[in-house]
């Protein structure tokens, strides 16, 4: 992992932080940092449930597979899902919130997002994903 993928994950894990109403539990990457209580997907579930990243096609970028998202959360009992994914050299950014329960998708996307803030951007992605989210319960 790379130093943008730690900053990126370790600014999503801050939201948790200062967010009651949401609790990091679960992630797919180990977080650096102060995060207590968080376990590893990997620590719990097979490796082939792991694959959540699908391409479907050989000219597709890769997507989530949210049926698979959607399986997971259920099973860890994990409501809402963040995930996202990054092409730094070109700069688009995507990230979703995802809810389990109600089979809902937030999604945020921005092109030519300059890698020097890349972590900034995508944590204020999620955290207005995440305000969505909480508006819609």
């Amino acid at each position: 992992m790379d130093g943008f993928e730690k900053e990126t994950l370790k600014g999503i894990a801050d939201l948790a932080a200062y967010d009651e109403r949401l609790t990091l539990k679960f992630s797919y990457e180990s977080i650096e940092g102060n995060v207590a209580g968080v376990t590893l997907l990997s620590d719990i579930l097979e490796n082939n449930k792991l694959k959540i990243w699908e391409k479907k096609s050989i000219f597709s970028k890769m997507e989530p597979n949210w049926e698979t998202i959607r399986k997971i959360g259920r099973e860890i009992g994990a409501n809402p899902i963040v995930t996202g994914i990054a092409d730094v050299g070109v700069g688009d950014l995507t990230f979703y919130v995802y809810d389990t329960e109600k089979d809902r998708l937030y999604t945020k996307k921005i092109a030519e997002a300059y890698w020097q803030v890349v972590p900034q951007v995508a944590k204020k992605m999620v955290k207005e994903l995440t305000r969505e989210f909480f508006t819609n319960r």
